[in-house]
């Protein structure tokens, strides 16, 4: 089906909130996407998206559940395939919807949760610590080791959590 479509899931058309959808495409970095695809959002997609790369697609996954303006948004690996460009823009999209949205994110890579207020580190199925960035990096050896390995910057000194 069309971008449009795919965004509005299960929507009829006649009820598609056409700012909605810019507001959608905007926020899953898709907007330049749509702007080069041939017919724009009435661009056909085919069969799983196979016209769009594997980021693209996890962008589209994006935007199809934030244009039901969900409360609860569940990201499993949501970033694994994006540039570290697009990545940063989206996590900075989150974040300027932080206290409209609660944002559950799975993630095996550290850039992806450095700005959430809560991370669990979980070790062979449980619960090793809980606590922000800083907190987990000062109190938790193999979240320090991650860190040092993803060659992020350490937290400069430590704050008052």
């Amino acid at each position: 089906d069309s971008v449009r479509a795919n965004i509005a899931l299960g929507e009829a058309a006649e009820s598609i909130d056409e700012q909605r959808i810019a507001e959608v495409l905007e926020l899953a970095q898709l907007h330049e996407v749509v702007a080069h695809l041939p017919q724009g959002l009435e661009t056909r997609l085919g069969e799983n998206g196979l016209r769009l790369s594997g980021g693209e697609r996890q962008r589209l996954a994006l935007a199809r559940a934030l244009y039901q303006r969900p409360s609860l948004l569940l990201l499993d690996e949501a970033m694994s395939a994006l540039d570290q460009e697009t990545e940063h823009a989206i996590r900075g999209a989150l974040n300027r919807m932080r206290g409209a949205v609660t944002v559950i994110h799975i993630a095996h890579r550290l850039n992806s949760v450095v700005g959430c207020d809560r991370l669990v580190m979980l070790e062979q199925g449980r619960v090793s610590a809980v606590g922000n960035f800083n907190q987990l990096y000062r109190q938790h050896t193999g979240f320090r080791r991650m860190v040092y390995l993803a060659k992020l910057d350490p937290p400069a000194a430590p704050e008052t959590d």
